[in-house]
């Protein structure tokens, strides 16, 4: 899983200032999805099975590939007996529950395929499988995910009695937190789970705005649609990131399987629903932007310019006073404490203790630029820097200036904006 970005959330006196406006007008109610909503599964393609290098004998081989076969089939027919039926009757509750949270879905273009050799175990026979799906109106291409399946076979016949995502992989999926709700506002598609629904809803509607909000910064140059996760638990967030860390100080993620492939904005369920409504927009908003450039963010690009300029979409349109927005900068600048230098890379880890800082500090680089530049120039900066030209070269080339002059000015503008 590939981390995009972050936002941090500031659990002080900013925490209690983003709780005004606690509910406001564009906070309208989402619309539940139902499985009504959305065209049946596009198509099941044939199982595609590796060479036969199998650890078992080759008729439990076929068993299971039967037994994988029928399971989508199950699915595209929206069959939950036929479902269950290759199930062992121990793995059948949580199958079901499995069941009926996939047809919530809006999937396309579901494949389960075979991913190596069947392998012998205490429990069944052990096989590595890639599911692969799309969220039709969501994903452009498909997810996929590895998963490790154990298989009972008696007389022919393969029952699932075990499913989970393979270790190391970080293939895990919504549903394997337990059950899941959808509910669809807009161009946003929330997943999480049912005793979450109301936060799930809140998430809906504030991400349904962050949308066209991004759009009117960046440019229609996106797919203008999101997809966000609501874990129960940090366990589960931790699963969903496929990483461990420290997520205290973070409010949310920008997520990838791969460039362009699997991009969710996967909330923080301890700190998330502390924030108030403009909090929630701030948050929300800077996350979608790192959706929205993501094909325009190169790997060498410096952190201070990504989560800058994402602040920066995130506060558009926004009149708070420095005392909220940067807080724990401005503390720093009134004692005398001025950054030397840009935040490096290494600032942003989740374990720093100067996080809000550090994030203060690269929205109010980006936010010099755009005063000193225009909106215009800074979007050229940003995506010619994506593109791999080095800051050096694209500050002088699209900006007329360089870094230490600009470095200069950052330092005087703080001293001055937050004095």
């Amino acid at each position: 899983m590939q981390r995009l970005g972050a936002r941090l959330l500031r659990i002080t006196a900013v925490l209690g200032a983003l709780q005004v406006l606690a509910w406001s007008p564009w906070l309208s109610p989402a619309t539940p999805v139902s499985t009504g909503e959305f065209a049946s599964f596009a198509r099941v393609a044939p199982l595609a099975l590796p060479p036969s290098t199998d650890s078992v004998d080759g008729s439990v081989t076929s068993a299971i590939d039967r037994a994988l076969a029928a399971r989508v089939e199950a699915l595209q027919r929206r069959d939950r007996p036929g479902w269950l039926a290759s199930t062992t009757p121990a793995a059948r509750g949580r199958q079901g529950e499995l069941f009926d949270s996939l047809v919530a879905l809006p999937l396309a273009d579901l494949t389960v395929v075979r991913s190596g050799p069947v392998r012998a175990g205490p429990a069944g026979s052990r096989v590595d499988v890639v599911l692969s799906y799309r969220l039709a109106g969501w994903d452009a291409r498909p997810v996929a995910a590895t998963r490790t399946q154990v298989f009972v076979v008696r007389q022919g016949r393969a029952l699932l009695a075990a499913d989970a995502p393979a270790a190391g992989s970080g293939s895990a999926e919504i549903w394997d937190g337990g059950p899941v709700v959808a509910v669809r506002s807009g161009p946003a598609l929330v997943l999480g789970h049912p005793r979450d629904r109301r936060t799930v809803q809140t998430v809906a509607a504030a991400a349904a705005q962050a949308v066209p909000r991004v759009t009117s910064v960046w440019g229609p140059q996106w797919q203008r649609r999101v997809v966000v996760l609501v874990p129960a638990s940090q366990g589960e967030l931790r699963s969903l990131l496929g990483e461990s860390g420290v997520t205290s100080q973070i409010a949310a993620y920008a997520t990838s399987r791969a460039p362009g492939v699997g991009e969710r904005v996967v909330v923080n369920p301890a700190t998330f629903p502390l924030l108030g409504s403009v909090g929630r927009r701030v948050v929300l908003t800077h996350e979608v932007t790192h959706l929205a450039a993501r094909s325009s963010t190169g790997p060498g690009m410096p952190l201070w310019l990504v989560e800058g300029f994402a602040d920066h979409v995130g506060y558009t349109g926004l009149s708070l006073p420095y005392r909220v927005s940067a807080q724990e900068l401005r503390h720093e600048v009134r004692r005398g404490r001025l950054p030397a230098a840009l935040p490096s890379d290494a600032d942003f880890a989740g374990d720093n203790p100067r996080l809000a800082a550090v994030y203060e500090q690269a929205w109010l680089a980006v936010r010099l630029l755009v005063e000193q530049h225009g909106r215009s120039a800074v979007l050229r900066f940003y995506r010619a820097v994506g593109a791999g030209e080095q800051i050096e070269p694209a500050l002088r080339r699209i900006l007329s200036t360089d870094l230490r002059s600009f470095t200069a000015a950052w330092q005087r503008d703080l001293r001055t904006r937050l004095a």
